[in-house]
């Protein structure tokens, strides 16, 4: 019993010693698990946010595309006629039609003319809301283009934000230069010219 009663004398002496060790040891682990649970947090906030980057991206890019693919496709050439009223004629009923009649008779009249920008809302489905503004000068092509000479040049600024930017803003430029022939007493626009997204 003197061998038992030894080693419940040392078990209470150390007892106290062990327990320490395990509180120290426990207050590590549990400031070790916080530290990782705020870097898997973090990373996944940056993630979201990376994500929802992209999508703005993604959604300024496509409404670039559809304006820019809208202006290719014939669905805004037409014919300036100048006689009393210089007017513009198409036979496309293309989304911006009404800002290219606006626009290519002002400048057909007077090439120096300031043209007010025009903003359009576009909605593409699956995508967050982007805003066009469509202004337009009468100035040289795009040095290689197939007509070197002097155009209709549209310049398309679209963005993510209405007014003010928000937590993700993302903004592109759509330039798009005509290509003119003249035609007895007007011309013919031809929007298959030099195009660039930037």
């Amino acid at each position: 019993m003197t061998d038992m009663g030894a080693a419940r004398r040392k078990l209470h002496e150390q007892r106290g010693a062990s327990m320490l060790m395990a509180l120290l040891l426990l207050l590590v682990a549990l400031t070790v698990s916080a530290v990782v649970i705020a870097a898997a947090s973090s990373a996944a906030a940056t993630l979201r946010s990376d994500k929802a980057r992209e999508q703005s991206s993604l959604a300024v890019s496509s409404a670039a595309e559809y304006v820019r693919d809208a202006f290719l496709h014939d669905e805004m050439d037409g014919t300036v006629k100048a006689d009393n009223n210089t007017t513009y004629t198409s036979s496309g009923n293309g989304a911006f039609l009404d800002f290219v009649q606006y626009a290519v008779p002002v400048l057909y009249k007077d090439s120096k003319a300031n043209v007010n920008p025009w903003t359009y809302k576009l909605s593409l489905e699956g995508m967050e809301d982007v805003w066009a503004v469509f202004s337009m000068r009468y100035g040289k092509a795009k040095e290689g283009a197939s007509d070197d000479g002097s155009t209709y040049i549209l310049e398309v600024t679209l963005r993510n934000w209405e007014t003010t930017p928000g937590e993700h803003p993302c903004r592109m430029t759509l330039t798009l230069y005509s290509n003119l022939k003249s035609q007895g007493g007007g011309q013919t626009v031809n929007w298959n010219g030099h195009n660039v997204i930037e």
